[in-house]
């Protein structure tokens, strides 16, 4: 029996590799959650900095989020339209490429023990950031994200 992946934003983001680097015929589009959900790049940096150092409510926060813009939250629809006018129908399979299609809003993984509810990699940072030394590298790390955020979006 096929098990369904936890709903995670490592997966949700971490397909973007995938597909990349070894699918490229699977279509998926974070274009319309970048655009409508996050907006512009200064929210983008909130919304990642939350996301990797912070809580995910606080991430989430950062997002637009309404009736018209939750569907944006969508990478990847279960419908598919083979060319303009045609019919749509049930998109063929991606063969488990996209675990997570949508932006996971309501039910995540998150750091064990966390509370309010961190990524894996934030959980890291919050025990490092309670240690005198760590507080520094969490630190080194949250500058080193935003420089090299700020340079690719310049």
């Amino acid at each position: 029996a096929h098990l369904a992946p936890l709903p995670s934003w490592e997966a949700f983001f971490g397909a973007a590799a995938e597909l990349l680097y070894y699918s490229p015929h699977i279509k998926a589009d974070y274009a319309q959650f970048l655009a409508g959900c996050i907006g512009t790049p200064k929210k983008m940096r909130e919304f990642f900095l939350s996301l990797f150092f912070d809580t995910v409510p606080e991430a989430v926060s950062k997002l637009s989020l309404n009736e018209e813009t939750r569907p944006l939250a969508r990478i990847r629809s279960l419908l598919h339209q083979a060319e303009p006018g045609a019919a749509l129908r049930r998109r063929p399979s991606d063969h488990g490429l996209i675990p997570v299609r949508a932006a996971p809003l309501a039910r995540y993984l998150k750091a064990k023990g966390s509370n309010p509810p961190r990524l894996w990699v934030s959980g890291i940072a919050e025990g490092l950031r309670q240690t005198p030394e760590g507080a520094a590298i969490v630190d080194a790390a949250r500058i080193w994200y935003l420089k090299s955020t700020n340079r690719l979006l310049a």
